[in-house]
């Protein structure tokens, strides 16, 4: 009888110790996968001035791949930024760094730029 408790107690510590390895791998992917996804996001945008800027404001509150879905020009842009402000608890910024966070959306976020988007990939595709 104390031989078969011996043998289920070393069997449970190795089922233990097995999930406990199990268990920090999923914790440690789970922690880091965020800042695999955000710095993607990063690098894909357009190179420009703003671009840091339009990240960090982004960001905060939704991925980047939001933005690059909208495709907006300059008005509805400027609509946005009022409305995320009045109806879902943005930070205003100062007009300066507004301006910077607009100009750079509807310039690399707009119509025209996914119209040349879509044309520069078909050109790739299609010499």
């Amino acid at each position: 009888m104390l031989l078969r408790y011996q043998v289920s107690d070393h069997c449970y510590m190795k089922v233990l110790n097995k999930l406990c390895k199990y268990l920090k791998l999923v914790c440690i992917t789970a922690f880091l996968l965020p800042y695999t996804v955000v710095a993607d996001d990063f690098t894909e945008m357009p190179v420009d001035a703003g671009r840091l800027e339009v990240f960090v404001e982004c960001s905060r509150c939704h991925s980047m791949q939001i933005v690059n879905q909208q495709g907006l020009t300059r008005s509805a842009w400027e609509k946005l930024m009022v409305w995320m402000v009045e109806e879902q608890s943005m930070i205003a910024m100062d007009d300066d760094k507004e301006k910077l966070v607009v100009d750079y959306l509807s310039k690399h976020y707009s119509p025209e730029a996914r119209k040349e988007e879509f044309q520069a990939r078909g050109r790739l595709r299609y010499p």
